[in-house]
């Protein structure tokens, strides 16, 4: 998001006006003028969100408290800028995210279980300009989340956008695992609904705040060698459609993102059972073609602002929209295709690998050549620190 320099009050304060329709609308765009145009916003302007916001909550009948100071309390880089949750960020898209969401004026707080991963995750950020705050939090246990929304609060103030991105892969053709479900559908099911719940509530109370569930195309599509995945992403698309209905006219809104392909890196932490290294060659071969996949911060941006416009649906890759169309008009015919490919892939067997330890079967040049983006993104995004499977965030 970027915000050109203004030249004068009233074209300032007719900007903020016209954003007044949610909180962290007008808040970016204030903070992206004051902080990053150029031009610092007149003195007499400093204070005009949160009064348009104070204003508004009083003709709604509420007193909620916006201020995002708490008595006593030390007031962080940024203060008064809005504050985004992004659950799952130490790694791959989610760190895109909340490399994008600060770039927009937000104060972010990324979470996810490993402190190690949050804390290079936090350098990344912060060298970026980002102000941002770790918590080490599971996505699968719903007090640990309402800790994180109380403990946010009490420091920094309500929490205005929140983006569910834990996830893993696992890839590999059938039987799998009893376990292989358990996980997925407890990161990428009960994860965003652990999330939302705890953040929800306050959001109620104000009348106000975006929310962002990242889902997959393979949750409107089933993908071959990808069943627990497939599993998972379906049940978080119905939540998040679910949500977006129950929450409509309420002025929260809910996005369902149903991203194609990215190079976030995430290849390298997957499970690969079966043939790991013939799995984790066609996965990250795809996950590497230009065409096919698109760079991770460029998704960032897609997802970030159609989320703060609160759009109720943002898919892209192109494969991912003409598949998503294909599939509507003649889902028998999409099916035959995707058997097809299916019988193409590897074939059972009894092995199980993370991605970075099935690499080191894969050694073909050609193969080097083509996975070369997919590499970098793995260094780009915090993945090499990524040594366990059932990791923080996903490329989906």
């Amino acid at each position: 998001m970027q915000f050109p320099p203004l030249r004068n009050e009233w074209l300032v304060g007719v900007s903020l006006l016209r954003a007044g329709s949610s909180g962290q609308d007008v808040r970016a765009i204030w903070c992206g003028l004051d902080c990053r145009s150029g031009t610092p916003l007149p003195r007499s302007l400093t204070q005009l969100p949160d009064r348009l916001l104070g204003l508004r909550r009083r003709a709604r009948g509420t007193d909620a408290h916006m201020s995002d100071q708490r008595p006593g309390s030390e007031v962080p880089r940024g203060f008064g800028a809005p504050v985004a949750w992004v659950a799952g960020a130490s790694r791959g898209l989610g760190l895109a995210l909340a490399r994008e969401l600060g770039l927009a004026g937000y104060r972010v707080v990324i979470t996810a279980r490993t402190a190690a991963d949050l804390e290079r995750a936090r350098e990344l950020l912060q060298a970026d300009g980002v102000s941002v705050r770790t918590i080490v939090h599971d996505v699968r246990d719903p007090v640990a989340a309402r800790d994180v929304v109380a403990e946010v609060e009490a420091t920094w103030g309500s929490i205005d956008t929140v983006i569910a991105v834990a996830g893993l892969m696992k890839v590999g053709p059938l039987p799998q695992r009893a376990e292989d479900y358990d996980q997925s559908i407890d990161i990428m099911l009960r994860g965003p609904i652990n999330v939302v719940h705890a953040v929800l509530p306050s959001m109620q109370v104000r009348g106000d705040g975006r929310i962002g569930i990242v889902t997959s195309i393979a949750g409107l599509i089933p993908v071959p060698h990808l069943v627990p995945y497939t599993a998972a992403k379906f049940g978080a698309l119905g939540f998040s459609r679910g949500l977006t209905e129950e929450l409509r006219g309420s002025g929260i809104s809910v996005s369902t993102i149903i991203p194609g392909l990215m190079r976030t890196g995430g290849h390298w932490h997957a499970d690969y059972s079966g043939q790991p290294g013939n799995e984790y060659a066609w996965f990250t071969a795809l996950s590497a073609l230009p065409v096919i996949s698109i760079e991770a911060d460029r998704a960032a941006k897609i997802i970030v602002g159609g989320v703060l416009r609160g759009r109720s649906k943002i898919i892209f890759t192109l494969p991912a929209l003409a598949g998503d169309l294909l599939y509507r008009l003649s889902p028998e015919a999409v099916g035959l295709l995707l058997g097809w490919a299916g019988r193409l892939l590897p074939g059972p067997g009894d092995d199980q690998q993370p991605g970075f330890r099935a690499a080191r079967g894969v050694t073909s040049d050609a193969f080097t050549r083509i996975t070369g983006p997919a590499r970098r993104a793995v260094r780009r995004w915090n993945q090499q620190g990524a040594h366990q499977s059932g990791g923080d965030a996903s490329g989906s």
